[in-house]
């Protein structure tokens, strides 16, 4: 696990120190959950902003899915509530599972902040008028199932020709169903989630440091897919990386090509929680509107990003409120190509000392 000096870096804001990188890796989904308990100062309950609240009883009727509810008791759940919820009917219904204020003397320990008038809230209100507008698409959903199908059409070809292109072919088909299916474990509880377990991966675990983790703090100490690749791959420059450990870590992106992330990772004053996802994500421009692309390649990051239980299909409809808001709060969000996020994904694993600066080349603040 890297050294304590990161407190100073990427998520200076932190009033604690993340417990679950004090812990030798590799951090697991239900260690990481525990130390979240221990930081959240949730008593127990479940934390939305400074309010505590009891859904015990709401976990059956909860329209997501009982599991969401279940494994984050006892945390703060406010940026995945923000996040999940684009209408009001969470909201208007939250009040009536409130037990108490949280302490003063345990402040939210997050990056970030939901105001009123902030850009994410902003921007959430204008989508969910947009999304109550725009027809559901079924393009995600037919075009997984026919990778899905195609996977074992494939596989078992290839088992009863004993076919080596064959196989290859279809273990391609399980990548890219893998991919795709990461668009339905966001979602409330459906079958197609269950597509992502061909690759051998838990969904719960998944939903964890993917979903609970990585989404809603990308590039901080709070990212569990941060600090599950270390000591391997040490993302957060630290004074005391050595020059073998980062030809290392060149060797193993270079192999599993993992993870592809901006060269720098900003301080912003205003920490709006949907900023942050910006700071923090990139889109390609090669990539367009073609739905293929979208689904089997992150496409649309930013947008999937802000608002994660989207069909990446719908995501596309957004981006005239997306334009208009990020002009109103004066940022200009730009395409990047497969090339610039490469390099960028080196430049980070070497660098030692802190960017404080956003990168203008990509994401100009115009203040």
């Amino acid at each position: 696990m890297a050294p304590k000096e990161l407190t100073s870096f990427g998520s200076s804001v932190l009033l604690k120190y993340a417990s679950h990188r004090n812990g030798a890796p590799p951090v697991t989904g239900e260690s990481y959950m525990e130390s979240r308990r221990q930081d959240d100062g949730a008593e127990g309950l479940w934390r939305v902003h400074d309010g505590l609240y009891d859904l015990t009883e709401f976990i059956s009727r909860h329209p997501g899915g009982q599991n969401w509810l279940r494994i984050t008791k006892g945390t703060d759940i406010t940026e995945a509530f923000e996040s999940h919820h684009i209408a009001q009917t969470a909201a208007d219904l939250l009040p009536k599972f409130f037990i108490r204020s949280a302490s003063r003397s345990q402040p939210r320990n997050s990056p970030y902040t939901f105001h009123e008038d902030g850009f994410y809230k902003t921007f959430k209100r204008r989508a969910a008028y947009v999304l109550k507008i725009t027809p559901d698409s079924s393009f995600s959903r037919w075009f997984n199932d026919g990778l899905v199908a195609s996977c074992f059409l494939l596989l078992v070809s290839a088992a009863a020709t004993s076919s080596y292109v064959l196989a290859t072919v279809g273990a391609f088909c399980i990548s890219i169903t893998a991919i795709c299916s990461h668009n339905f474990t966001h979602m409330r509880d459906n079958w197609r989630m269950y597509y992502l377990s061909l690759c051998y991966l838990s969904l719960e675990d998944w939903r964890i440091s993917h979903i609970l983790s990585h989404h809603q703090y990308p590039n901080t100490q709070l990212d569990m897919e941060i600090s599950m690749l270390e000591p391997l791959l040490e993302y957060f420059p630290t004074k005391t990386k050595k020059t073998l450990s980062m030809l290392g870590a060149a060797v193993a992106f270079t192999v599993s090509a993992c993870i592809m992330l901006p060269s720098k990772i900003p301080y912003r004053l205003d920490r709006d929680f949907g900023l942050g996802q910006l700071d923090a994500t990139r889109d390609r421009a090669d990539y367009g509107s073609n739905p293929v692309l979208v689904l089997s390649r992150y496409g649309d990051h930013a947008l999937h990003h802000l608002l994660p239980t989207v069909d990446h299909c719908r995501l596309r409809a957004l981006y005239p409120v997306f334009t208009e808001t990020l002009a109103e709060f004066g940022i200009q969000y730009r395409f990047t190509t497969a090339w610039t996020l490469f390099k960028g994904s080196f430049k980070q694993l070497t660098r030692r000392e802190p960017n404080q600066c956003a990168p203008g080349s990509v994401i100009d603040l115009k203040h």
